[in-house]
């Protein structure tokens, strides 16, 4: 790791700090500022953690975000596709919807301000989480106390698995990472309208579900998920509330849905069948076993949080907590709905990371309130949250996959010296280069405006790179030799470009 990161950790450590001593002192909303502070502190210093765009997702996303700055109504893998819109394949088409498009245009807006670089389109997921800590702070600790909602904050903070998100390391990088930021606070506001049953809230909850949905489609319903379950039990509001909640996201998603169909239609079609068969068929390969989404668990969030959310769980039906209870049916049908679909991802059932904390939450709560009648249990469970808390960080995980001069260091080496090589190649729009290995094309064109692909030219697109009068590249190893003769006024481009697929 950088001293950048470690500059960033200690920061955030010092805020969070401010934030206690604030809350004890009474200033509240001076409070929730500095939770968000150090939130964005130990956020923006997983964004800097990789200085290079990752495989495999970040590298495509980076890409259609930079194309989108001048055309956010076509997101594509090529500027200036040259050989035209040939297949409707994710990793080769000219107009790409395989991901809804909110990400990408917030990721082209970082890069409008601050520039086309591997941080910028980190920017917005790093706020987006920042905003989830506080207000997630501010949410429990009205609902149940400031003292366990401010552990509870610690908890969202240093978390390992969103500042992998974050970083881009942990696919699927920012498309995720801003899809569960979107996620937590529409839920967030949901707890809010039960709380005050005021409009407003509702209206934000919508909102902000419709920018799950544009950013990752229809899981993003999750906050309406946990209203209708809601209503369900014990309807404490009226039913045209969920008719106007699903209405809003109606009206907010849709029009994108009807710009694509009409304008693209084949490739619309194309993903949304692909889409579709997530659930019954294991799509490109993700063949997993069935157990796949619970062992994951750990990874998420470690063993101790685990036990809390199981004892949450427990002890909402127990105590007949009506907003526990539909959060831990919520949570066990996020991983059932996800453990029945064929296609399992790590992240997938990370959209329930505000449900997991809500019952963490909630189960420290109830700890806590026990310590207050039994004062020996005190050590004990501040032993448990420390562990609880670092296991959560998994500081031995962040060491090891961001390392830069151990065994592990060679996966970042070799993507800075690709990055490197590209820069050097002083490539422009006007040029276009043939026979890059693997999906070092991608790459490729986000560090430089060129045209690229990952195979030796045909005929006919030799005709194409002529007709468009750009200058003709073609890619050799240093070991390899060439599948076939340079092609006429082709230029040859030698390197060691590494790939990791």
């Amino acid at each position: 790791m950088t001293i950048l990161f470690y500059i960033s950790l200690s920061l955030s450590i010092l805020l969070m700090l401010a934030a206690f001593i604030a809350g004890l002192k009474g200033k509240e909303k001076l409070r929730v500022f500095l939770i968000f502070f150090g939130a964005f502190s130990i956020y923006l210093g997983a964004a800097f953690l990789d200085d290079f765009v990752n495989i495999w997702d970040e590298r495509f996303h980076a890409l259609v975000a930079k194309n989108s700055m001048n055309h956010p109504l076509k997101p594509g893998l090529y500027a200036n596709p040259i050989l035209g819109d040939f297949t409707v394949a994710w990793d080769m088409t000219a107009v790409w919807l395989h991901k809804q498009p909110l990400f990408t245009w917030l990721m082209a807006l970082s890069y409008k301000a601050f520039g086309v670089n591997y941080w910028a389109g980190r920017l917005p997921a790093a706020l987006l989480m920042s905003v989830v800590c506080s207000f997630g702070y501010s949410v429990m600790a009205e609902l149940l106390n400031k003292r366990t909602a401010f552990l509870g904050a610690l908890l969202m903070v240093y978390s390992y698995y969103s500042m992998s998100l974050v970083s881009g390391r942990q696919f699927i990088d920012q498309n995720d990472a801003q899809f569960v930021g979107f996620v937590s606070l529409a839920f967030f506001m949901a707890v809010r309208f039960i709380q005050h049953q005021k409009g407003s809230w509702l209206l934000g909850s919508a909102i902000l579900t419709s920018c799950a949905i544009l950013t990752k489609w229809l899981p993003g319903l999750y906050a309406f998920g946990f209203l209708s379950v809601i209503w369900i039990m014990g309807r404490p509001f009226k039913f045209v509330y969920l008719v106007r909640y699903l209405a809003i996201v109606t009206v907010l998603v849709l029009p994108w849905q009807i710009f694509a169909y009409k304008k693209y239609p084949n490739h619309f079609l194309h993903e949304l069948k692909l889409n579709s068969a997530h659930f019954t068929d294991a799509v490109e390969g993700q063949v997993r076993d069935w157990d796949f989404h619970f062992l994951q668990f750990p990874h998420h969030y470690g063993y101790a949080i685990l036990a809390l959310l199981l004892f949450g769980m427990i002890h909402s039906f127990v105590k007949r907590n009506r907003i526990a209870m539909a959060v831990s049916i919520l949570v066990v049908f996020v991983f059932g709905f996800f453990t029945l679909a064929q296609t399992r991802m790590p992240s997938f059932t990370y959209v329930a990371m505000s449900g997991v904390m809500f019952l963490s939450i909630y189960s420290l709560h109830a700890l806590l309130a026990l310590t207050d009648r039994v004062k020996p249990l005190r050590a004990l469970v501040a032993l448990f949250f420390i562990l609880t808390a670092y296991e959560n960080f998994h500081y031995d995980d962040l060491k090891k996959n961001f390392d830069r001069e151990g065994p592990q260091s060679y996966y970042r080496n070799g993507l800075v010296a690709n990055k490197r090589w590209f820069k050097k190649q002083y490539l422009s729009s006007r040029d276009v280069v043939f026979n890059l290995p693997r999906r070092t094309y991608v790459e490729l064109m986000f560090y430089t405006d060129a045209a690229a692909y990952p195979y030796w030219p045909e005929k006919e697109d030799l005709e194409k790179v002529e007709e468009a009068g750009v200058n003709l590249y073609i890619y050799k190893g240093v070991s390899d030799t060439l599948p076939h003769q340079l092609p006429k006024h082709a230029k040859l481009l030698v390197g060691d470009l590494k790939y990791f697929e």
